[in-house]
Order: structure tokens, then C-alpha cells, then sequence
């Protein structure tokens, strides 16, 4: 573009040097008018075409240096991105080389790679052959496993079962322990404070006690072992009842008080003291009474020996007493009973 101008400009400068000979040809010429009018018009007619001459070529001067200057700009714009490009030249030739470094290592690490390659594929061909027989022997054991895991839930709900059940005798262990504790201080120890009850706190107590509810057997449970048994339960109560026997015959059997030994029949019951005076119990029915002494009703006194007492339609009936004791002393008085006590069942 610089050796375009410049032709240009040399173009111009000798253009103006031949309009400048011409101008003074055309003045000599005048001068000479005379001598070389032909050659006046032929250098008029020079002159002519080296003016038009001259314009063309001032307007593609101004176009060229038109040109110029947008070819300037856009060489200065081209020049920066060289310099640009030319830095990012170099900076990508170093990374080129410290590429090509790393790709020789990567090729040797393929290299290295592609060995252990081979040997990875013959491990894995062993290491199949191994997993197919490890498959086969999880096939085994999946099955063992859930025979196992049946036989697992089946014990387990067994345990849970005997768990349970364990809890149950646990509790119920502790609480016949504890009545065995209970128990065998009863059976074993005095009472250590003895309660007096009410009557009637007896006869709720009697509403809940079994004993009563035990079958008479002749040869195995009878009267007395019913009166032990409740005396027992008693003492839970700390309640002390007393073993209470009569000999006796009914009245029809024995109507003037005839002496026999003790009686010819002969039964055990209970008595406790309450805060109403001494209270006898039937231990096979719970029935409950007192005697009395005719006129004075309401004063609890003992049984005593050859005396008739009339339980009415209650317990025995109408009987004559021969024997009674209640503390293991025998007194036996002289004669005949002349006066009947009575019988309140407080019913």
C-alpha cells in the first residue's frame, strides 16, 4: 500500500512538472505564435487531454488516499492482533511442549496401562471363574439362609412366646413367693399384734375367703381341717380364731342330759373374739352365731359343757352338749344341765 502511494505521488509530481513545461511551452508559443501555430493548437490539445488527465487522476488520488488511511486503521488494528496473537503464540507453543511432555508420560503410562491391562484380564478371567463358583455357592447358602430364616422367626415367636410366658411365671414366682414368705411366717410364727375385728368385718371377710368352698371329703378333708385352714387364713388377718370342738347327742338321743362318753357325736369349728364378745363360725358354710344365757341377750358368753341348746332350724338343730373346749382344758362338771343357752346367728 506505502509503494502504491508513492507511485501516486511520483505520478503527481511529474504530472505537475509536464503542466508546468506546457505553461511554458504555451507561453513560448504565443511568443512564437507566428512560427508554429499548428504547434500551439497541437500542445493546446496536450495540454487539454493532461488537464483531464490531471483530474482523473486527483480523484483516484483522493480515493487511494481514502483507502490509504481506512487500510492504515484497519493494519494498526491488524498489527495489535498480531502482537496479541503472537503472545498467545508463544503462550501456546509452551503449553504445546509442556503438552507433548505430558503426553509422553500419559503414552508411557498407556503403555504401562495396556501390560497391566493383560494381566488384569487374565486375573479377570480367574476371578470369573471364581465369582461363577462364589454365585453357585450363594445359591447354596441363599437357600440355607432362608430355611434358617424360617426356622429364625419360627424360634423367634417361640422366644417371644417363652418370653411372655417367662414375664407371666416371673410375676406369678414373685407373688407365690411372697405368699410363700406370707405363709410360712403364718405356719411358723406367732402373730405378732393381734387385730380384734367386728363381727360384721368377719363375715365380709368369711364372703371372700374359699375355704368354705372346698368339697367335704370323709376320708381326706373334714371338719377340722376345714377349722385349720380358716384359722390360717386368719392369722393373714392377724386375727386369732381358735380351734373349737363339741361332743355331743341330739336331743331326741339323749333328752335328760344322760352321761355317755363325751357324746356320741363329735365335731370341729372355729371361734374368734370381735369387739361384740366371742363369735363361733362353721368354716365348711360360714355360718356365724353367738350364745347367750336366757334373759341377757345381747352378752356373748362360751358353750359349756351339759347344756342344751336349740339352733332352731340352723347348724345342728336342737342338741344336748356333753363336751366343748376351746382351749384344750376338759372340765367336766357334776349333774345334769338345768338351763338351756341360745343361739344368735345376727342374720
Amino acid at each position: 500500500m506505502n509503494k502504491l502511494m508513492a507511485s501516486l505521488f511520483l505520478m503527481a509530481i511529474a504530472l505537475s512538472a509536464s503542466l508546468l513545461t506546457a505553461g511554458y511551452i504555451y507561453w513560448d508559443s504565443l511568443e512564437n505564435l507566428e512560427k508554429s501555430e499548428s504547434k500551439h493548437k497541437q500542445l493546446l490539445l496536450e495540454f487539454a487531454a493532461l488537464s483531464s488527465q490531471y483530474s482523473s487522476l486527483q480523484t483516484l488520488y483522493d480515493a487511494l488516499t481514502s483507502d490509504y488511511d481506512g487500510l492504515n486503521r484497519t493494519f494498526l488494528a491488524l498489527n495489535s492482533t498480531y502482537f496479541e496473537l503472537s503472545a498467545s503464540f508463544t503462550t501456546l507453543n509452551l503449553q504445546h511442549f509442556s503438552l507433548e511432555e505430558s503426553y509422553s508420560k500419559l503414552s508411557e503410562n498407556f503403555t504401562e496401562l495396556e501390560t497391566r491391562s493383560a494381566e488384569l484380564e487374565t486375573q479377570s478371567v480367574s476371578l470369573n471363574q471364581s465369582f461363577n463358583e462364589l454365585v453357585d455357592n450363594y445359591d447354596v447358602l441363599n437357600q440355607s439362609y432362608s430355611t434358617l430364616q424360617i426356622q429364625y422367626n419360627q424360634l423367634n415367636t417361640l422366644y417371644s412366646e417363652l418370653q411372655a410366658n417367662y414375664a407371666t411365671l416371673n410375676t406369678t414366682y414373685n407373688t407365690l413367693y411372697e405368699e410363700h414368705q406370707s405363709l410360712e411366717k403364718l405356719l411358723n410364727e406367732p402373730l405378732d399384734d393381734v387385730v380384734i375385728p367386728a363381727w360384721d368385718e368377719v363375715k365380709e371377710w368369711l364372703a371372700s375367703d374359699k375355704t368354705d368352698e372346698i368339697p367335704y371329703d370323709s376320708e381326706k378333708f373334714l371338719c377340722g381341717d376345714f377349722s385349720v385352714m380358716l384359722m390360717q387364713h386368719a392369722k393373714a388377718m392377724n386375727w386369732r380364731m381358735l380351734f373349737t370342738i363339741i361332743e355331743f347327742d341330739y336331743y331326741s338321743e339323749n333328752p335328760l342330759g344322760i352321761e355317755s362318753h363325751h357324746g356320741n357325736h363329735g365335731h370341729a369349728f372355729v371361734s374368734v373374739f370381735t369387739t361384740e364378745g366371742i363369735v363361733y363360725i362353721e368354716p365348711q358354710s360360714d355360718y356365724t352365731w353367738y350364745v347367750y344365757h336366757e334373759g341377757n341377750p345381747y352378752t356373748h358368753v362360751e358353750f359349756d359343757d351339759w347344756v342344751f341348746i336349740d339352733f332352731e332350724d340352723d347348724w345342728f338343730g336342737h342338741i344336748f352338749v356333753q363336751y366343748y373346749n376351746r382351749m384344750g382344758t376338759y372340765i367336766h362338771p357334776e349333774g345334769v344341765a338345768t338351763q338351756e343357752l341360745r343361739v344368735s346367728s345376727n342374720s
